[in-house]
């Protein structure tokens, strides 16, 4: 009996663990891009020159609109590859259809104001969308869909 249940626990364990799996594959790349932003927004204000993140589908590159010769080894520029599996697509203000970025730029001005945009990454049936904030470059709303495939 006691063995009977113990399978039990455990078949109704796997969903959530998978679930769970998926959730963080998902969340590596919104986490980044959400440290880039945050970075890009940071500096363009505290040095009054403009970053940008190159979005792609393969992935995220921060890095100064008009680069110095001594950024890469002071830290200025970040990159981070999309894990495979993990599909990319963003929007622009006003929302309009999603697309997947083709080397899309995403300015971020000495200003503080930053381009508001949506993303979603997506995996099997499971997504994650995030609306950023035009005054502070940071997630404003955030939409979880994890399914355990």
């Amino acid at each position: 009996m006691v063995l009977f249940i113990t399978v039990v626990l455990m078949g109704l364990a796997v969903p959530a663990i998978g679930s769970a799996i998926q959730g963080e594959r998902l969340r590596a790349p919104v986490r980044e891009l959400g440290a880039m932003s945050v970075s890009a927004r940071i500096q363009a204000i505290i040095e009054q020159r403009t970053y940008m993140i190159l979005l792609d589908r393969s992935g995220f590159y921060l890095t100064p609109l008009n680069p110095r010769a001594d950024d890469a080894a002071r830290g200025m520029t970040a990159q981070f590859e999309m894990p495979p599996g993990i599909e990319f697509q963003m929007r622009s203000w006003p929302p309009g259809p999603w697309e997947t970025p083709r080397q899309r730029e995403w300015m971020f001005p000495p200003s503080g104001l930053v381009e508001p945009i949506d993303v979603i990454f997506r995996s099997g049936r499971s997504s994650i969308m995030q609306t950023y904030d035009p005054l502070t470059g940071w997630v404003r709303d955030e939409s979880y869909i994890l399914v355990g495939d």
